[in-house]
Formats: C-alpha cells, structure tokens, sequence
C-alpha cells in the first residue's frame, strides 16, 4: 500500500506541473496541430493523389495496391508517404518530448520555434534500417497494444473485423494472434524510454533501445504502475463524465416535452459538452503522459531537473488566454446547439431504407454458399444475398468461398483441381449451427435459377479462377435469365470491374475494397462495397452525388448499425442477419432521448 501511495504522489506532483504550464501545452499543441492539419497533410494529399493519377488509376485501394507499388509512382508513394511521416512523427511526438524536458528544466521562457526546428532537426534519427522499423512500431503496433507513443493520424488504428473474425474461430490463430500481441505489447513496455534517450541524451537509436530496455528492467514495477494509474483516470473520466450526462439527460427529457426546442436544445448542449470535454481530455492525455514520462525518465536517469513538485511555470498570462479558447469554445457550444435543434430531425432522424445483404449465401442462418442458406435468408426477408464464384477443373461455376474445401467439407482440394462430379458429392456442414442438416454446393445456375424472383444476388468473381472469361461465362448466366436487375457482379479485383463495366454496360457491379486513398467516387462502378471501419458520412454523401449506392462489409455488430445509418449507407452485409434486421427496426423507432444517448455512446 505505501508503494502504491508513493506511486500515486508521484503522478499527482507531476500532475500539478502540467496544470501549472497548462498554457504551454495548449499553445504547443495549437500550433503543431495546425501546421499538421492546414499543411503537411494537404501537401501530402495532392503529391499523392498526381502520383496516383499518372499511373492511370483512379485512386490507390486494397484491389490496386500492389499493381501501382511495382512502377516508378508506386515507389514514389513510398518514399513520400516514409518522408510525411517522418516529418509528423518529428513534429507530433519529438517536439512534445522537448517541450516536456524544457519544462523540467525550468527554462524561464520556452520558445516553441526553436523546439520545432530541433524538433525537424530530429529526423536524421528515423534514417536508417532501425528507424524505419521504429516508424512501423510507432504507426502500427502502439495503436494496437495501447502502450508508448504514438501520433494522432494512426491513434483508432486497428485489424479489420473481416480479418479478427477468422483469427477469433480458429484456436491456432486466436492463440498466434495472443501471443504476437503479447509480445508486441511488452517490446512497446520496454522500448518506451527509446525516444527520451535519443532526444535528450543524444544516442543512436539501437542505443537507446537498449538503455531504454535495460532501465525499465530496472524500475519495471513503478513504472507499469505509472501507466496503469494514468490509464485508469482516464477510464475513470469517462465512466464519470457519461453517468453524469446520462443523468442530466434523463432529467431534460422527463421535465420537457418530447421534441420541443427547449428539450432538444439542453439535451444537444449536455452532448456536445460531454463529447467536448471527453475529447479534450482525450487529447490532453497524450501531453499528459508525455510530461510524466520524461519527469520519470529524469528520476530513473538520475539527471539534475527541476525537483517534483516545484513551482515553476513559464512566464506568460496563462489564464487569460485560457479564458480566450474558453470563451470560443462556449461560442463554438451555442452555434452547434442551436443549428442541431433547428435542424434536428435531418441531422438525427435517418430516413435511408438499408437493405440487408446475407454473407456467402444466408449469413449464419443457414450452410455458407448455399441453396438452403439463401432460401433461409429470403424467407426471413434479407433483399439480397452475396455469393461466391469459382471455377471447376471441367470449366463449371461453383459457389464456394475458400481457396480449398477443407474448411467447410475437409476435403483439402480446390476447385480448380476438381470436376463438378466430385464437387457435388461434398457435403458442406454449417459452422454456424452444427445441429442442422448438412448442404451442397451448388451451381452458378442452380443458384440463380432458385434465386430469381426471391432475392437479389451479389455475385462475387472469386479465388485464382476469376479472369475476363469468369465475367464473361457469369453475365451471359445472368443475361440469359433476363436477371439484369436482380444481379450485381462484384469483385476485389477492380480491373475485372472496369472489364465488365465497359463491355456489359447493362450488368450492375461493385468493387469491393477495404482501404482506400484517393477520390472513391472516380471508381467505374455501381455499387462501392467498403470494409465497415472505413465508412463515414463524408464519403457516403459525396459518393451518392454521383449516384453511387454504398455497402458496409461485414457488419455483425449490431452496435455499429447507429453509425452506419447516420452514414446513410444503402446496404450492410452480414452475416449476423436477424440480429442486423432487429437493430434496423429498432433505429426507426427511436425516439430524441434514444438518439442522443446513443450518440453519446458511439463516442466511447
């Protein structure tokens, strides 16, 4: 227990330093988020987008990636993309750790030029092998893990659900996927002094790797206790902040009328000021622990700084120019409340009639890529079901998803090293519900022939067979059952979509993608078919200009359905499809309470 309470002293000390040159903090982050935001991040967006363009793409996706990454441009993109976050890791993270010490240091007056020129003047650190395996630790892994530093533009970074899906039903790779994190997260643990020692000390960076290693060996226990206590106050804000504005807008909502401007416009205010005051902690907690880190650093070392618990603050007016953002703050406040309330039913009410797309054939209501699964899912009211298509060894088309059957009937072979014959004798068991009735593979034709009328159908082009005379043998299928209107041809191969769009100007498709930089809606394709995490409202409404429908892949959340509508996205592929379908229902039924308490949830 005294250990605890020496450890808790420590952060509160420290604490008090940073309110006391709070103003510093402010202003440094003002400034460097400005010249991130208003331009190194513009700059890089049009070097980008005319590097992306003279390789004849219309943007850089996951379907194009390694196409455009083989010629002159693609290594270009490379070098500008390691260059832009050199340059932000210099600014967002160095120079926090500069303006830390100087404060420690007691400089009685800080200047911020001179620690963002050395702050720049710290990229020769990042040049090198190590460095650059540093930068992918900084981008990659420490959004991941939670622990060290990293900088704003990756900070939600994370797996795709489409990927931790199959990683979470399989053991091997849930277990893999476990201890890889595992180790991720005590390298970040250890190396966390790595940035202190090379800016402050003036090491090499494999140096100061080692001595960040070896001093944390050393004081290991204080400082995971340091971490935990930090992240636990932020934990503890946020729980706080949330039971009060619940609180508060349960009394708005039983003291006025449903719907008034009074009721709507307190219970906006109460929201803004809670996402405000989250996200501003949010954001103060990064200098925050940038502050006590470099103090521990100092203490650990056994370096000369001002001692803990000093008064020492920069010379400057702090709290009239914290008065000033407050002021603008509260004016930022009122305008937003006051438009949402006039605008409220547009801004919150959804109006979009999302359409519910079973995954490979009924989702989890029935055997994948099945007749019985599709059947499932047309009875229960799904409006379109998404297939897979590929080709046998005696050139028929097949509905499978996998590269081999293994998975879903244990037989270990592909579909292009088997006959229809064979095919056909395979019985697919449901991974969903092991109790029901076993399945077959069917046909392209089968499938479309039981489907017409009954369901619309996304026909994915699929696997190694999927080429120009795949399109070509799915379109005349679809075209010879006049089912134009009731198919979408889709692939992750957008060259094969531009193919079937410029040949079969009457067949709909969509391209699939699960990141994407660039302007989307420049994509020749009727139907953009984006990984759930990407989607906004932004890029749903400039691709509806252009008469563009949207997709979310593969949404089994039923949480994410709130987000999803605000979007106004035409259609989510699941293959949670009742739970979807409940969630959709109960989105209309919302009333102004329902909405705003779940948009302040959606914050969290």
């Amino acid at each position: 227990m005294l250990y605890v309470n020496e450890v808790l002293k420590k952060i509160f000390i420290e604490l008090k330093t940073f309110k006391q040159n709070l103003w510093t903090y402010v202003k440094f982050f003002i400034i460097v988020k400005s010249l991130l935001a208003f331009l190194l991040i513009p700059i890089y967006r049009v070097l980008m987008n005319h590097l992306i363009e003279s390789t004849g793409e219309k943007a850089l996706s996951s379907g194009n990636f390694k196409a455009v990454m083989m010629t002159t441009p693609g290594v270009l993109i490379l070098i500008i993309t390691f260059l832009f976050f050199l340059v932000y890791i210099s600014l967002d993270i160095n120079t926090s750790i500069l303006v830390s010490s100087a404060i420690h240091n007691k400089d009685e007056k800080i200047k911020l030029l001179p620690i963002l020129k050395e702050g720049l003047g710290s990229m020769n650190i990042f040049v090198s092998p190590a460095g650059f395996l540093i930068m992918l630790y900084i981008i990659l892994i420490v959004p991941l893990v939670g622990i060290g530093l990293t900088v704003s533009a990756v900070k939600n970074f994370r797996i795709p659900n489409f990927i931790t899906s199959v990683i979470f039903d399989n053991n091997f790779y849930f277990a893999l996927y476990v201890g890889v994190l595992t180790v991720l997260t005590l390298m970040s643990f250890f190396s966390i002094f790595s940035f202190h020692y090379a800016l402050l000390k003036k090491e090499k960076l494999t140096d100061s790797i080692k001595k960040s290693i070896l001093l944390v060996s050393k004081h290991k226990k204080e400082l995971l206790a340091h971490i935990t206590f930090l992240t636990f106050g932020l934990v503890l804000f946020e729980f706080a902040i949330t039971v009060l504005s619940n609180t508060a807008l349960e009394a708005i909502s039983s003291a006025l009328p449903a719907g008034s401007f009074p009721s709507r416009f307190l219970m906006l205010s109460t929201l803004v000021l809670c996402i405000e005051s989250i996200q501003i902690f949010i954001l103060l907690f990064v200098p925050i622990e940038v502050h006590t880190l470099t103090a521990a650093f100092y203490e650990y070392t056994e370096e000369s700084f001002s001692a803990p618990g000093s008064n020492f603050k920069s010379k400057e007016n702090n709290r009239f120019k914290l008065l000033i953002v407050v002021f603008l703050l509260f004016i930022f406040n009122l305008s937003v409340s006051i438009i949402g309330t006039v605008y409220f039913d547009e801004f919150f009410y959804s109006k979009a009639n999302i359409m519910i797309v079973a995954h490979r054939g009924g989702g989890d209501l029935g055997p994948e890529n099945t007749i019985k699964g599709i059947n499932a899912a047309s009875k229960f009211g799904a409006e379109w079901s998404e297939i897979d298509v590929q080709r046998t060894k005696d050139e028929k088309y097949i509905i499978n998803h996998d590269n081999t059957f293994e998975r879903l009937t244990g037989n270990e072979n592909s579909p292009g090293e088997m006959t229809l014959s064979r095919i056909k004798k395979l019985k697919v068991k449901d991974t969903f519900s092991p109790h029901r009735k076993w399945g077959k593979i069917p046909t392209l034709e089968e499938t479309l022939d039981f489907s017409k009328g009954k369901i619309g159908l996304l026909v994915e082009l699929k696997g190694k067979s999927a080429d120009r005379k795949m399109a070509d043998d799915v379109v005349k299928a679809i075209s010879s059952r006049k089912m134009t209107k009731e198919c979408v041809v889709i692939s992750l191969d957008y060259k094969l979509i531009e193919y079937v769009k410029k040949k079969y100007p009457q067949i709909k498709t969509g391209y699939l993608y699960f990141f994407v930089f660039g302007d989307a809606s420049r994509f020749n394709a009727d139907y953009l078919i984006m990984e759930e995490d990407i989607v906004n409202e932004n890029i749903v409404r400039r691709l509806h200009e252009d008469n563009k429908k949207v997709l979310a892949w593969t949404v089994n959340e039923e949480e994410t359905v709130h987000r999803l509508a605000e979007a106004h996205v035409d259609g989510i592929i699941t293959d949670n499809v009742k739970g979807i379908r409940k969630a959709l229902d109960s989105e209309k039924k919302k009333n102004d309470i329902d909405i705003i308490m779940e948009e302040l949830m959606s914050h969290f």
